[in-house]
């Protein structure tokens, strides 16, 4: 008659060798969802940022016009702490060839580096344990902004 007990002790061995790999992939797979959520707060903090600017910003409510500053503080609130006022920036497209006014484009840029809390770099060498974020928005310029700087030419 044949014996299982020492089948238990095989099993248990199975299990720890590959428990931390899927314990180092599950922990990976939730890494990357909070990049992706802050990737998706950038995208809508430049989004209402340009939004922002594109009205007037606080034109709408004390009759003066807002100013990049204004935008910047706009955008860096609706980024829930993603990102600071020191992270975006705020300019304009002049498409009418006249110095910035009304139907230019305004463009409002963020960045971000995504730093990986799960060690990557150690298991998997080559792999950069950060991602780099950026996300920019453009709108027609509805009102007069105070103080925005002409885009660099670029793609």
């Amino acid at each position: 008659m044949r014996s299982f007990g020492n089948q238990r002790g095989q099993s248990l061995l199975e299990f720890a060798l590959i428990a931390p790999f899927v314990l180092f992939f599950l922990l990976a797979l939730v890494d990357f969802g909070i990049a992706i959520d802050r990737r998706i707060v950038l995208d809508h903090a430049v989004r209402e940022g340009a939004r922002y600017a594109s009205v007037g910003g606080q034109a709408l409510t004390s009759g003066t016009p807002a100013n990049a500053s204004d935008v910047k503080t706009y955008t860096s609130a609706q980024a829930q702490g993603v990102v600071g006022g020191s992270a975006v920036g705020v300019c304009y497209l002049d498409d009418n060839g006249g110095g910035f006014g009304l139907g230019d484009t305004v463009k409002v840029t963020a960045n971000y580096t995504y730093n990986f809390v799960t060690g990557f770099s150690a298991i998997i060498p080559g792999i950069s344990p950060s991602i780099s974020m950026n996300a920019s928005a453009s709108a027609r310029a509805e009102y007069a902004i105070a103080g925005p700087a002409l885009c660099p030419p670029g793609p």
